[in-house]
Protein backbone atom coordinates (compact mmCIF):
# COMPACT_ATOMS: atom_id res chain seq x y z
CA UNK A 1 0.00 0.00 0.00
CA UNK A 2 1.34 3.43 -0.92
CA UNK A 3 0.53 6.34 1.40
CA UNK A 4 1.27 9.94 0.49
CA UNK A 5 1.31 12.64 3.19
CA UNK A 6 1.03 15.91 1.29
CA UNK A 7 1.42 18.43 4.12
CA UNK A 8 3.48 16.83 6.87
CA UNK A 9 4.45 20.17 8.42
CA UNK A 10 0.85 21.37 8.76
CA UNK A 11 0.36 19.40 11.98
CA UNK A 12 3.63 20.60 13.48
CA UNK A 13 6.94 18.84 13.20
CA UNK A 14 6.81 18.00 16.93
CA UNK A 15 3.80 15.72 16.34
CA UNK A 16 4.71 12.15 15.32
CA UNK A 17 3.24 11.17 11.96
CA UNK A 18 4.50 7.66 11.21
CA UNK A 19 2.42 5.43 8.97
CA UNK A 20 5.29 3.14 7.93
CA UNK A 21 3.65 0.12 9.61
CA UNK A 22 0.84 0.43 7.07
CA UNK A 23 2.92 0.54 3.91
CA UNK A 24 5.32 2.61 1.84
CA UNK A 25 5.01 6.27 2.86
CA UNK A 26 6.08 9.44 1.06
CA UNK A 27 6.17 12.63 3.11
CA UNK A 28 6.10 16.14 1.69
CA UNK A 29 6.49 19.15 3.99
CA UNK A 30 3.91 21.17 2.05
CA UNK A 31 1.84 20.86 -1.13
CA UNK A 32 0.16 23.92 -2.56
CA UNK A 33 -0.80 23.51 -6.21
CA UNK A 34 -3.03 21.10 -8.11
CA UNK A 35 0.00 20.22 -10.24
CA UNK A 36 1.98 19.21 -7.14
CA UNK A 37 -0.93 17.13 -5.86
CA UNK A 38 -1.35 15.45 -9.25
CA UNK A 39 2.33 14.52 -9.45
CA UNK A 40 2.62 13.31 -5.84
CA UNK A 41 -0.52 11.14 -5.66
CA UNK A 42 -0.26 9.50 -9.09
CA UNK A 43 0.36 6.01 -7.66
CA UNK A 44 -1.00 6.50 -4.14
CA UNK A 45 -3.62 4.31 -2.45
CA UNK A 46 -4.14 6.67 0.50
CA UNK A 47 -3.66 10.43 0.58
CA UNK A 48 -3.22 12.36 3.84
CA UNK A 49 -3.82 16.06 3.35
CA UNK A 50 -4.76 19.29 5.06
CA UNK A 51 -5.44 22.11 2.61
CA UNK A 52 -3.83 20.78 -0.58
CA UNK A 53 -6.28 21.18 -3.47
CA UNK A 54 -7.72 17.70 -3.99
CA UNK A 55 -9.53 18.69 -7.16
CA UNK A 56 -10.95 16.55 -9.95
CA UNK A 57 -7.92 17.34 -12.15
CA UNK A 58 -5.58 15.91 -9.51
CA UNK A 59 -7.69 12.84 -8.76
CA UNK A 60 -8.39 11.82 -12.37
CA UNK A 61 -4.81 10.62 -12.94
CA UNK A 62 -4.56 8.77 -9.62
CA UNK A 63 -6.43 5.53 -10.30
CA UNK A 64 -5.41 3.74 -7.08
CA UNK A 65 -6.65 6.32 -4.54
CA UNK A 66 -9.20 4.73 -2.23
CA UNK A 67 -9.01 7.05 0.77
CA UNK A 68 -8.33 10.72 1.45
CA UNK A 69 -7.66 11.52 5.11
CA UNK A 70 -7.70 15.13 6.23
CA UNK A 71 -5.51 16.43 9.06
CA UNK A 72 -8.25 19.05 9.59
CA UNK A 73 -11.87 19.20 10.72
CA UNK A 74 -13.12 20.33 7.32
CA UNK A 75 -12.72 18.99 3.82
CA UNK A 76 -13.56 21.99 1.67
CA UNK A 77 -10.29 21.45 -0.23
CA UNK A 78 -11.61 18.12 -1.56
CA UNK A 79 -13.80 17.87 -4.65
CA UNK A 80 -16.37 15.60 -2.98
CA UNK A 81 -18.31 15.10 -6.19
CA UNK A 82 -15.21 13.77 -7.97
CA UNK A 83 -14.29 11.62 -4.97
CA UNK A 84 -17.81 10.16 -4.74
CA UNK A 85 -17.87 9.42 -8.46
CA UNK A 86 -14.70 7.36 -7.97
CA UNK A 87 -15.86 5.74 -4.69
CA UNK A 88 -13.01 7.42 -2.82
CA UNK A 89 -13.72 7.63 0.90
CA UNK A 90 -13.00 11.06 2.43
CA UNK A 91 -12.41 11.35 6.17
CA UNK A 92 -11.57 14.24 8.46
CA UNK A 93 -10.72 14.74 12.13
CA UNK A 94 -13.83 16.17 13.81
CA UNK A 95 -13.28 17.75 17.20
CA UNK A 96 -9.50 17.83 16.82
CA UNK A 97 -9.27 21.37 18.16
CA UNK A 98 -12.01 21.20 20.80
CA UNK A 99 -9.55 21.58 23.68
CA UNK A 100 -7.89 24.61 22.10
CA UNK A 101 -11.25 26.32 21.52
CA UNK A 102 -12.33 25.65 25.12
CA UNK A 103 -9.01 26.95 26.46
CA UNK A 104 -9.30 30.12 24.39
CA UNK A 105 -12.89 30.70 25.55
CA UNK A 106 -11.92 30.36 29.22
CA UNK A 107 -8.87 32.57 28.72
CA UNK A 108 -11.00 35.29 27.15
CA UNK A 109 -13.53 35.04 29.99
CA UNK A 110 -10.76 35.53 32.56
CA UNK A 111 -9.44 38.52 30.57
CA UNK A 112 -12.91 40.06 30.55
CA UNK A 113 -13.63 39.41 34.24
CA UNK A 114 -10.19 40.69 35.34
CA UNK A 115 -10.37 43.66 32.95
CA UNK A 116 -7.05 42.58 31.40
CA UNK A 117 -7.83 43.83 27.90
CA UNK A 118 -5.15 46.29 26.74
CA UNK A 119 -6.22 46.92 23.15
CA UNK A 120 -3.68 44.61 21.49
CA UNK A 121 -5.38 41.22 21.67
CA UNK A 122 -7.38 41.53 18.45
CA UNK A 123 -10.86 41.64 19.97
CA UNK A 124 -12.96 44.42 21.41
CA UNK A 125 -14.83 44.40 24.71
CA UNK A 126 -18.18 46.13 24.38
CA UNK A 127 -19.80 48.04 27.20
CA UNK A 128 -16.64 49.29 28.92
Amino acid sequence: MKIVVLERNSVGTDIPVDYSALGEVSYYPNTVTVEEVKERIADADIVVSNKAPMKKEALQDAPNVKLICEFATGYDNVDLEAANARNICVMNTPGQNSNAVAELAFGMMVMAVRNMYNGTSGFELKGK
